[in-house]
Formats: structure tokens, sequence, C-alpha cells
């Protein structure tokens, strides 16, 4: 029993039987040490982030990981830009192993990490974020006002929740 990092090849193969998405990737991500996905979302891969590194992420790395996480789904560059995010964070993030590119998106490698042991008040406000980044985004698309509605709701602003439903 091999308690080290996984070589290349063994990363890459595992990653295959688990269908990852983009396989060839999974050492570089993980450095050896994948995890695979727990089925929340197709877009998932194995990856690995260790305390070292969360260690090394600043505030403002912190907090664009938060905003992105709230989404629950891969986040697009125009509602990152909407967020007020700065681009160089999030290759930052990349870099690190804490987000990954998929089809031109952005995905937390943890979502719920990124979100443990928030309060109450930071997660209403980031799911308020989310909604305005959307409708901003997408002002014409009828799908993803519903799911500006889901984090209206969720972050307890009914009034906005009301207007977008009159809105449409």
């Amino acid at each position: 029993l091999t308690l080290g990092p996984l070589s290349e090849t063994d990363s890459i193969e595992l990653a295959r039987k688990a269908g990852c998405p983009r396989p060839d990737e999974t050492h570089h991500i993980s450095e050896g040490r994948p995890r695979l996905p727990r089925g929340r979302s197709p877009y998932e891969r194995p990856h690995s982030v260790g305390s070292g590194v969360k260690k090394r992420m600043s505030l403002a790395e912190e907090k664009s990981l938060r905003s992105m996480a709230v989404f629950g789904r891969p986040v697009h560059i125009g509602e990152i830009a909407a967020l007020g995010i700065d681009y160089q964070i999030v290759s930052w993030l990349v870099d690190k192993g804490l987000a990954y590119r998929v089809d031109g998106r952005i995905v937390p490698a943890e979502p719920d990490g990124a979100l443990a042991g928030l309060g109450k008040k930071m997660m209403r406000k980031l799911h308020e974020r989310a909604a305005r980044a959307i409708l901003s985004t997408w002002p014409d698309s009828p799908a993803l006002a519903v799911e500006a509605c889901g984090h209206y709701e969720q972050s307890g602003s009914h009034a906005n929740l009301g207007n977008v439903l009159a809105d449409r």
C-alpha cells in the first residue's frame, strides 16, 4: 500500500476511470493527490487543495473564490466581471489549484470548503451579489432569471425577487 502521491500515469488512469472531463490535467492540478468527484457536478474532476496553499491565499483571492462558489455551477467570465473580480485573481486561483477552467468558465475546486463557516449574513450577501451578476450578464435569459430568483430567495431579498418576476 503506497500512501505517497500517484504517478502521472496512475493519476490519469484514475481520472479516466472516474469519468473526469480532462484526465490529462489531473496530475498537474492534484500534484498526484487526486480526490474523486462526489457527483455534485459533471464539471468536477480530481483535485487537491493542500492546507499550505490555503494559507498562502490572499484576502482578495478568498473573497473571489467565495463569490464564485455560491453560484453552485461553473461561472461565466461575464458574471465574474459583473462581480467586480479582477481576472488576474482568477488566474492565481487556477494556478494554485483552487479553481479550474472548464469550457471557458471557472469552477471553484472545493465550493463547499470555500463557503464553510460563513455566517447567514455573509451567505445572504453572496447570494444577492450572484443574483445581480447573473441578471446583469444575461438580461434576456428567462432560465437564468429563474436562477437569479433562487439566489434572491436564499438572500432573503424578496423585494428584488418580486422585481425580477414582474419584469419577465
